[in-house]
């Protein structure tokens, strides 16, 4: 039986509830059905994303109860506060049933996304630095100067390129004369920190982006050795480990259970090696299970340990971004149906928002290649989707080249999911099963975390 903070984690409504609901003069009396009751303890997974958040519930059985969805509205605000806002927005969504029984919340977040806060309070210092914004190459150079050859903590886009611009500027330093306690958080790490209060806890797989070696549990002498060491999270946990429950605040203002977990985050979805998850948002991500890790700084790939295995990351500039810039919903949807997926457009497009590319081809002048456009707006939908497919297709057989297990599966989340033409394009071109499901969503792979901790934590 393991207690934190004082929580007995057996403390869970196991009964039916009845809640009422204001709608308009209405009043709706909602009975919760048995069935409910049969199904215990919830598990709450949310994924903070590029243009939106998500949450699922799911039962100790992994079946979905509940899906939730916002879309980002940032107006004039910044984007810790927009993040903040969506986060309420969703909780507003969730059933007051579902939030009374959650036993445990994982969360999931853009990889390498950071903010430098006041430990003490969570205060910002400075303006995060997305998951999508390259350091310039005065910061490679001094991360390369001190990590290793080939690692992945030296992309442009790392957690320690990040932490090592603010070093140069002085940014924490002026914190520190402050008398603030500055500290580096990632994407979830923050997000995690608005529900237990704690703002120094990091996991395996968002601290491999610092340096991290999830092998020996620690950070390399390397990295301890800087000037800047005391500013990375002082505790790493191990994705799916309990690390505080939410605090009386959220659980008096949203109804979690006071003994609700929090526990260390990313996802979870795939289980075989060579099953991988492309995330098909407004930009490509893709996730593959190996037995090999593989580090490659030059392509931002960075391996996580998972289980016995490992997640192979990298994330690319295409994606539903592009799309976008031409055609809304429902002209995505009217032009699909006038495509033949079994056959090829004849367009031989690279498609990109603008210069610069990530991965499978590590390129920051690289130029997007989307013409000549032909009349027929059907035709030209269909060669950037073969575009999209192709550099995924690249980006597999790169991480295969670099030794990682060859792709056997692959699951598809995000908006892009929902496309079958598209879906059959990816196929022909990756030559292996494309499935859709929502247990690819991050948010979904969150909740089994959740799950996990609560078994974890009850054992």
């Amino acid at each position: 039986m393991l207690v934190i903070r004082g929580v007995d984690t057996r403390l869970f409504c196991s009964r039916g509830l009845i809640s009422c609901q204001k709608r308009g003069k209405r009043t709706v009396r909602r009975v919760v059905t048995s069935a409910l009751q049969e199904q215990g303890p919830a598990y709450l997974g949310l994924d903070f994303g590029t243009s939106g958040a998500r949450a699922v519930y799911i039962s100790g059985q992994r079946s979905v109860l509940h899906d939730a969805k916002v879309r980002y509205h940032r107006d004039k605000l910044s984007w810790p506060l927009t993040w903040e806002r969506a986060l309420h927005e969703l909780f507003e969504q969730l059933p007051h049933e579902w939030r009374q029984c959650t036993a445990a919340i994982a969360v999931a977040g853009t990889t390498t996304t950071a903010l430098l806060v006041d430990r003490r309070d969570g205060t910002l210092l400075a303006d995060p630095i997305l998951y999508n914004e390259p350091q310039g190459q005065n910061v490679v150079s001094a991360a390369e100067a001190i990590a290793p050859t080939g690692h992945s903590a030296a992309a442009s886009v790392s957690s320690l390129c990040k932490l090592l611009s603010w070093h140069q500027q002085g940014i924490w330093q002026k914190g520190e004369k402050r008398g603030c306690e500055a500290g580096l958080l990632h994407h979830a790490d923050w997000m995690a920190s608005l529900l237990h209060g704690s703002f120094t806890c990091t996991d395996w797989h968002n601290a491999a982006r610092l340096g991290y070696n999830a092998a020996s549990q620690a950070y390399p002498p390397w990295l301890l050795a800087q000037e800047f060491a005391g500013v990375v999270p002082q505790r790493v946990y191990e994705p799916g480990s309990p690390v505080a429950a939410v605090t009386p605040e959220i659980s008096q203002q949203w109804g979690f259970p006071p003994s609700c977990l929090v526990c260390a985050g990313t996802t979870a979805n795939v289980e075989m090696a060579g099953e991988s998850v492309s995330s098909l948002g407004s930009t490509l991500a893709v996730d593959l299970l190996s037995t090999t890790p593989i580090d490659a700084a030059r392509y931002g790939i960075c391996s996580y340990r998972w289980q016995n295995n490992w997640i192979v990351d990298g994330g690319s500039n295409t994606g539903g971004a592009v799309l976008q810039r031409f055609f809304n919903s429902e002209q995505l949807s009217l032009l699909s149906e006038k495509i033949d997926p079994r056959t090829s457009s004849g367009l031989q497009y690279y498609p990109l928002l603008g210069r610069g590319q990530r991965f499978p081809i590590n390129d920051p002048n690289l130029l997007p290649h989307m013409s000549p456009r032909p009349e027929d707006d059907s035709l030209f939908l269909h060669g950037l989707l073969e575009g999209i497919a192709r550099i995924e297709c690249e980006a597999y057989t790169l991480l295969k080249q670099l030794g990682a297990t060859p792709v056997t599966k692959v699951h598809t989340a995000g908006g892009g999911s929902t496309s079958k033409v598209w879906t059959t394009i990816r196929e022909g071109m990756l030559g292996v099963p494309v499935v859709t499901s929502g247990q690819a969503e991050a948010a979904y792979g969150a909740a089994l975390l959740a799950l996990h901790t609560f078994h974890q934590a009850g054992s």
